[in-house]
């Protein structure tokens, strides 16, 4: 976990910088959410919820606002709850999202925000309360 945490560093520091989450850090992060999975011996049931909350409510946000969710939060998404699972994942999906609307409530937002931090910024708070308080 503590590597992913450090790719994933690097993807919010890309997306900033670059306004882009590049392939091959979903990528790597994918294949080791996946191989975690299928080692850790998680649930496919749980597997597949997480599936459906990564991948669906991000989809369900590209549509709605007109495609201005690209498509590497949108992988970023699905890697992020395959490593936390379906109910952290919705969590850290809200978190992510209202920390993106305190960022855009401060700039302009007129050519769109990195949305990419705030993921990784709602997922580590997910399991910085997971920890703390037992969630």
């Amino acid at each position: 976990m503590p590597t992913l945490l450090g790719l994933f560093a690097i993807v919010a520091w890309f997306d900033l910088r670059h306004g882009r989450i590049p392939d091959w850090a979903t990528g790597a992060g994918f294949a080791g959410a996946t191989l975690g999975g299928t080692v850790g011996g998680v649930a496919p049931g749980t597997i597949v919820l997480a599936t459906l909350v990564g991948l669906g409510v991000p989809l369900i946000a590209r549509w709605a606002s007109g495609g201005r969710l690209g498509w590497g939060d949108v992988k970023l998404s699905l890697v992020l709850a395959l490593l936390v699972g379906p109910v952290r994942a919705a969590v850290g999906l809200v978190a992510a999202s209202v920390l993106a609307l305190c960022g855009a409530f401060g700039s302009r937002c007129e050519a769109g925000i990195a949305f990419g931090p705030y993921l990784v910024a709602g997922m580590i708070i997910v399991l910085a309360l997971e920890r703390v308080y037992g969630l």
